[in-house]
């Protein structure tokens, strides 16, 4: 299975640990897991970063990323909101925390 999660919720919303154990639950399972994080959610790209190393294709976007003045993360793709659109398309379930 394909699972898109989707990040928008910043820093103060215990969002980021539930994304954080599901994708880990999800990939411990085999399934593909692809998350991308806007708007507050980019705060959380570098503690989300590590799911990289497990499996999970992580995409931040880009003009969110540069207007809050965060800096670029090795683990993190940025993009835009079309890869979004894509990640959603290409999956059989979505979650979204916004």
């Amino acid at each position: 299975m394909k699972l898109a999660i989707i990040l928008g919720t910043g820093f103060e919303s215990e969002d980021k640990y539930t994304v954080l154990r599901l994708a880990e639950a999800a990939l411990s399972q085999g399934h593909q897991v692809s998350i991308f994080i806007t708007a507050e959610g980019c705060y959380a790209a570098s503690e989300l970063a590590g799911l990289a190393d497990k499996g999970a294709l992580l995409i931040c976007c880009a003009k969110n990323m540069e207007a809050r003045g965060l800096p670029e993360l090795p683990k993190v793709h940025g993009s835009t909101q079309y890869a979004c659109a894509s990640i959603v398309a290409e999956s059989d379930r979505t979650v979204a925390f916004v």
